[in-house]
C-alpha cells in the first residue's frame, strides 16, 4: 500500500456507532462496509464546509472512486468507539486522493486506506471526467497534506 502520513490538519470524525447489520457473525466489521464509513466522513466534511453534499452526488455529477487500497491492521468490533481521520494527499484538476485512518479507543491505528476520486459530470447521455469546481478544490486543499 502507498504510505501516507496523517497530517495534524486531518479532518477528525468520532464515529458515534456502527449499525449491528454492518458486522459479520463474529462481531467484526465486514470488509465491504468500510466504504460506508468513508462516505460518512466525506459527507460530514462537506457539511462542516456548508457545501451541499447531494449537489456533488446527483444524477448530473459526482465523485467516482477510480482506485482504492485498504490495509486491515486490526478488526473493528461491534460496540466499540472509533475515530476516523480524513485528509487529501494529491489534488489535481479532475481528481483527488483521499486518505483515511481509523483509530480505536486506545488510539491504536486499526485501518488505513485511500480512495482516488475522479469528478465526473453528465454530458448528453454519459458521464465524463471533468474539472472539479473551485469550491471542491478549496475544500480538499483545507485538509491537504503539504
Amino acid at each position: 500500500m502507498k504510505e501516507f502520513k496523517r497530517p495534524d490538519l486531518a479532518f477528525r470524525f468520532a464515529v458515534p456507532f456502527i449499525r449491528f447489520g454492518e458486522f459479520d457473525m463474529a462481531g467484526v466489521l465486514y470488509h465491504g462496509n468500510y466504504f460506508h464509513l468513508y462516505e460518512n466522513v466525506r459527507e460530514l466534511l462537506f457539511r462542516n464546509a456548508n457545501l451541499p453534499y447531494d449537489r456533488y452526488a446527483s444524477n448530473d455529477q459526482h465523485m467516482a472512486i477510480t482506485e482504492t487500497q485498504q490495509n486491515f491492521i486490526g478488526p473493528l468490533y461491534y460496540g466499540q468507539s472509533y475515530t476516523l481521520y480524513l485528509w487529501a494527499e494529491v489534488i489535481k484538476k479532475t481528481n483527488v486522493i483521499l486518505c483515511y485512518e481509523i483509530e480505536d479507543s486506545e488510539h491504536k491505528i486499526v485501518h488505513r486506506a485511500y480512495t482516488k476520486m475522479a469528478f465526473v459530470a453528465k454530458e448528453k447521455d454519459s458521464f465524463r471526467v471533468s474539472s472539479m469546481p473551485a469550491e471542491l478544490i478549496r475544500l480538499f486543499q483545507s485538509i491537504e497534506n503539504k
